[in-house]
């Protein structure tokens, strides 16, 4: 099923790229890249009460604030999408998404985009406050040439319409921030491991005491590992053969 949704994605990305050239400005990013995407994901975009065009946030004293496009659930705003114009840098409007998300009490996810470039936004730390960090992006330019992350096929399957859940994408949303963190942290610890981390491994395997002298090689030694673990994996995942390479 994944695969399934992998290849459509990539179809899609395609036939976005191929009509971005046409888009020269942000009426047309609308109406030719981001609608595409909210109507992939399964939401009905010709009726207004799903997904609502320059939805107001008119509820709020505070804000007077206006975003893209909103997707209703029960006649309430829980998604807000605000566009830029393509190829337009996407931060000079996070505050004001921000200030949408936070006025909006039922938005559960803000989404930025120029069209070809995707952020997503969740409250998972505190509620109606949107995170400084997105827990989602991609790059349709990407995804045509198949670059696909698995972690971006799932992220998108949770956003559609039969999977999309309000009240659970903040947590979820934590767990992908977290895990994106994690993976930073396993690929500075690959390209330059720490003296503590390599006394981990070395204890694992008995070797409990380690002379500060030896330690320099073991650093050298466990990158040369990290390498060879990434390339076995390479190896498996094009499920070609691999060579029993000890050092």
């Amino acid at each position: 099923m994944s695969d399934d949704f992998r290849q459509k994605f990539k179809t899609f990305s395609e036939r976005m790229v191929n009509v971005a050239s046409r888009c020269i400005n942000e009426e047309a990013t609308k109406l030719f890249l981001v609608l595409p995407l909210i109507n992939f994901l399964g939401y009905d975009t010709m009726n207004p009460d799903e997904v609502c065009p320059e939805h107001n946030a008119d509820f709020s004293d505070k804000y007077k604030n206006r975003v893209d496009f909103a997707i209703l659930k029960n006649n309430e705003p829980v998604i807000a999408i605000e566009c830029k114009a393509l190829g337009a840098p996407l931060k000079d409007d996070r505050g004001q998404l921000r200030s949408y998300f936070n006025a909006a009490p039922t938005v559960k996810m803000g989404v930025i985009t120029d069209g070809m470039v995707y952020e997503f936004y969740a409250d998972s730390d505190e509620p109606n406050m949107m995170d400084p960090n997105a827990f989602l992006s991609f790059d349709l330019h990407d995804i045509a040439k198949g670059k696909i992350e698995d972690s971006v096929v799932d992220g998108l399957k949770s956003l559609q319409k039969s999977n999309f859940d309000p009240e659970n994408i903040g947590a979820e949303a934590k767990r992908k921030l977290v895990f994106q963190n994690l993976v930073q942290q396993i690929e500075e610890l690959a390209q330059s491991p720490s003296e503590p981390f390599v006394r981990i491994l070395l204890q694992n395997i008995g070797l409990s005491h380690v002379r500060s002298k030896a330690m320099a090689d073991y650093i050298v030694l466990t990158k040369s590992a990290f390498s060879e673990f990434v390339n076995l994996r390479i190896l498996q995942r094009l499920d070609l053969p691999t060579k029993d390479k000890r050092t």
